[in-house]
């Protein structure tokens, strides 16, 4: 198997023309689901959760794929849909938790797609609840487009506690939620950063962080203490929680989003939508190690699996595998996958089978590219 060598001592942008073709995707079958999949699929014992938009019935509707077979075990509408994506289920011990366009939670089970218990969470009827979400182990917490954080019992659905964070209009908390010790820390759209009480929602501090308000497919990424946040003008931010001190890891002078971070190794990576690209960048020195020019930005997620990062980009499969995995990478190796059709989601995994949503109103079920062959050279 061919790849695409990049030695990170002497890195230049990485242009998508420049990277092989490995080929097709292995597609093992495609499922029919009559609507677009909003987000990526939520993978829980072989089974993946879609939260799936029919945009004719104006509907969302939460169905559940036997990834082995290929067969719908149950499709069960929750709600209204009118203009935001709503992200997949969470999944925790045999249930699953969702919010709906038209503000409520939905708790279902996971084998029959029953519906334990709903919740209005908003405080005014119509107002949209919104996808940032969070569990621990006995709370749901759902931030609203009124700018609320609002927790739940877990089992229940009971109203345990509700934080207002601000007085003014447009606070809406589109980014998820992070719990920290034992505080539940969020942004808005006004670059407001928020720690609260998990147990009672009484507020602990605040802070104002300056191109960090979450939008969509920017959800902040917990290591230790410190929170690493995309930014709104295209830069990475870190907020270390214990102290309050903030610092800019990578910066942009480009007025662009950052999307969701994930950490491989000592290497930041996130994807922008300018060039659309995928980057990397030291977490300690903020030098900047990778960058990667694809032909487009969505979808937004990366994901990891085995120490190789997986990156749909239009019909293109990306993998790209740093050698070596730990610490900082000499090396990448880069294939590209062709895709029967435009992927709209990231990958979920189950092992050595991925799914993905894609642009024909299906789920995509197909197996991971091998990793490389053992005999090819990682030296220098």
């Amino acid at each position: 198997m061919e790849t695409k060598k990049v030695f990170a001592s002497r890195m230049k942008r990485i242009l998508a023309s420049d990277v092989l073709d490995a080929g097709l995707v292995a597609v093992r079958t495609q499922v029919q689901l009559n609507g677009h999949v909003a987000f990526t699929p939520t993978v829980v014992d072989g089974r993946a959760f879609c939260s799936v938009i029919r945009r004719r019935l104006c509907e969302h509707t939460v169905v559940a794929v036997d990834l082995k077979s290929g067969s719908i075990q149950w499709q069960v509408s929750i709600g209204k849909w009118s203009h935001v994506d709503p992200i997949s289920p969470l999944a925790q011990k045999g249930l699953l938790y969702i919010g709906t366009d038209d503000g409520n939670v939905v708790c279902l089970r996971q084998d029959t797609g029953e519906s334990t218990w709903l919740r209005h969470v908003c405080r005014e009827e119509g107002t949209a609840a919104h996808c940032a979400m969070a569990l621990t182990d006995s709370l749901v917490l759902v931030g609203t487009y009124e700018g609320d954080i609002v927790a739940l019992d877990l089992t229940t659905g009971e109203l345990r506690w509700r934080r207002a964070c601000s007085d003014e209009s447009g606070t809406i908390v589109s980014s998820s939620p992070v719990v920290w010790q034992d505080n539940v820390v969020f942004s808005n759209w006004f670059d407001e950063v928020h720690c609260l009480d998990v147990l009672t929602g009484e507020e602990q501090w605040s802070l104002e962080l300056i191109g960090t308000g979450g939008r969509h497919h920017m959800d902040p990424l917990l290591v230790g203490d410190e929170l690493i946040m995309p930014g709104s003008v295209g830069g990475i931010y870190c907020l270390n929680l214990a102290t309050r001190e903030s610092r800019v890891v990578a910066e942009s002078t480009r007025v662009v989003r950052a999307y969701t971070p994930v950490l491989l190794g000592d290497i930041l990576y996130w994807r922008s939508n300018a060039r659309p690209s995928l980057n990397g960048v030291s977490c300690q020195s903020s030098k900047r190690h990778f960058s990667l020019t694809m032909g487009s930005a969505r979808p937004y997620e990366i994901s990891i699996h085995k120490d190789h990062l997986y990156c749909p980009s239009g019909p293109w499969l990306y993998v790209v595998e740093p050698h070596p995995a730990t610490g900082i990478p000499t090396e990448y190796r880069i294939r590209k996958y062709k895709s029967p059709h435009h992927f709209v989601t990231g990958l979920a995994h189950d092992a050595s089978i991925f799914c993905a949503g894609i642009a024909t109103d299906k789920l995509l079920i197909g197996r991971l590219p091998d990793a490389s062959p053992p005999d090819e050279s990682h030296s220098r």
